[in-house]
């Protein structure tokens, strides 16, 4: 479990992949002499498992559902990535929580400054829009931030200068590709619903009137 409050910006030393799996090396030496073998990890808002840690840098194992469904498999050596460690029972939680599984990628639709402040469109599927709410939480590239407007499969986000000096957010350029995770309260009302809706469905009462019992 993760808050969306990043403690560093990580670099991309290296990434290695077979047909199965792969290993990303990162270059965090913030965080790295705090890491061990078996660790979580966010990177980029996807939780991954750290393999190999040393006091400059660390290891991941990525498997292949990972590189096609995040913007892990868009990576490249020298690319920046917004980095987490796990929280503490005995932490203080602020951001929101975030369980880094990714509920899927949206792109940069625009990237500006608008009286004072910087504001990101991210475009979605239509289907990711279904769990977006005004004013709500989501995590963008592991970023906890709060929805300002959604609207046409497009919603957009604020970042305050901590945000744009402590993240990548600020440097994404346009049709960029960004890691997406709903609040997990929205996803479970939204499971709740489809349920009810589905059991409504196959009621006797309902196929009596479509003609199917």
């Amino acid at each position: 479990m993760f808050t969306g409050l990043i403690e560093e910006v990580g670099k991309i030393e290296n990434i290695s992949r077979t047909r199965s799996q792969g290993i990303i090396k990162i270059k965090a030496p913030g965080i790295s002499s705090r890491l061990n073998k078996g660790d979580s990890v966010a990177v980029n808002g996807t939780c991954l498992t750290v393999v190999r840690a040393d006091k400059n840098s660390f290891q991941a194992e990525v498997m292949k559902e990972t590189f096609s469904l995040t913007n892990i498999g868009r990576l490249r050596t020298g690319d920046e990535v917004n980095l987490e460690r796990p929280l503490r029972l005995d932490g203080r939680l602020d951001g929101h929580y975030v369980t880094g599984h990714i509920d899927g990628e949206g792109r940069v639709k625009s990237n500006r400054i608008y009286k004072n402040n910087r504001i990101l469109e991210i475009e979605i599927t239509e289907i990711i829009n279904k769990c977006i709410v005004k004013k709500g939480s989501i995590a963008v590239d592991g970023v906890s931030l709060t929805v300002i407007s959604v609207e046409n499969n497009i919603f957009t986000v604020g970042l305050i200068p901590y945000t744009e000096k402590m993240t990548t957010l600020a440097r994404k350029k346009i049709g960029d590709y960004i890691n997406i995770e709903f609040d997990i309260l929205g996803k479970y009302v939204e499971s709740f619903l489809n349920k009810k809706e589905e059991q409504k469905k196959n009621s006797g009462l309902d196929l009596l009137i479509r003609g199917e019992y």
